[in-house]
């Protein structure tokens, strides 16, 4: 892949003050200056381990969604540009370029290295598999929801299961008027309901509908 769009946008910074690790999925273009201290539950220890559990948790998403939006923007461009993490002065999903990246904030909120950090990371890897496909969403309210229930289940699926206990007791405290928190609750509301194993299965059975007639009429 190449750096240039990325070069560009760091143009007051030197490159050299980065260091790219690239895996089959993502790239992540981490600021040398920021030395975290890790949550020990995530088993991450520095940027390249970083970089691979940013691909594990991408490459969780297809099975759920059997959305790929690498596939989707190398159809789409006819490049193969992966998913970027880079810390450029822009935070959380950005349409920007020939394909939308992820700007890992200011560093302070969240703290880089924290279970916050992690579970926001994923939040916003998710928006990635529900732009570019056929969900059905209603009037558009549920895509923060859906990004916070798949956050939930990613933390799971990586070990996280203290971190993602944190999140569900979050989700379930959730205010009516929250757009992230209460979508989300519904989410998982439906799939215990209904008995579903996961969100390969809460996908598959809701894919195609309309969300606020399936899940519920949105209260945020």
């Amino acid at each position: 892949m190449s750096l240039s769009f990325f070069e560009k946008k760091l143009a007051n910074q030197s490159i050299e003050n980065y260091q790219v690790v690239e895996q089959y999925d993502v790239v992540l273009i981490w600021p040398q200056q920021w030395q975290p201290n890790w949550a020990m539950e995530s088993q991450v220890n520095n940027c390249d381990e970083m970089a691979q559990w940013l691909n594990s948790a991408f490459d969780t998403m297809p099975n759920w969604t059997n959305v790929d939006p690498n596939k989707i923007y190398l159809k789409k461009n006819g490049v193969g540009d992966r998913l970027v993490f880079v810390y450029n002065g822009k935070s959380d999903f950005i349409f920007d370029g020939p394909r939308p990246y992820i700007g890992l904030r200011d560093g302070k909120s969240p703290l880089p290295g924290t279970d916050d950090w992690f579970g926001w990371l994923l939040h916003e890897l998710s928006h990635d598999f529900f732009h570019e496909q056929a969900f059905n969403i209603g009037s558009g309210d549920w895509g923060d929801g859906m990004c916070d229930y798949s956050r939930y289940h990613l933390l799971v699926s990586l070990g996280m299961s203290k971190a993602a206990t944190d999140w569900l007791q979050h989700l379930q405290g959730a205010s009516q008027n929250d757009r992230y928190g209460e979508p989300a609750r519904l989410l998982l509301k439906f799939e215990k309901d209904n008995k579903l194993h996961g969100p390969k299965e809460l996908w598959h059975t809701i894919k195609g509908t309309d969300f606020n007639k399936t899940i519920g009429k949105p209260t945020w």
